[in-house]
């Protein structure tokens, strides 16, 4: 295998035997929050007549409770 960096890929000196920093912070993201972004965008995608800031909230079951 060549030495040569991979296009869009950062060398972090190992051997890339493991993952690095950032991929680990990417696993570690709250899906809640995600699940909450994408059940806002369904209801307002539904909904004509909501505005984003009538549902908001960081958690799917925060973004229900307003949309109740």
């Amino acid at each position: 295998m060549s030495d040569e960096p991979v296009i869009g890929g950062e060398t972090d000196g190992t051997d890339g035997g493991g993952t690095d920093e950032t991929e680990g912070r990417a696993q570690t993201a709250d899906p809640e929050s995600g699940l909450a972004e994408r059940l806002r965008e369904a209801l307002l995608a539904a909904d004509p007549d909501l505005r984003a800031d009538e549902l908001a909230g960081g958690t799917a079951d925060e973004v229900r409770e307003r949309y109740a």
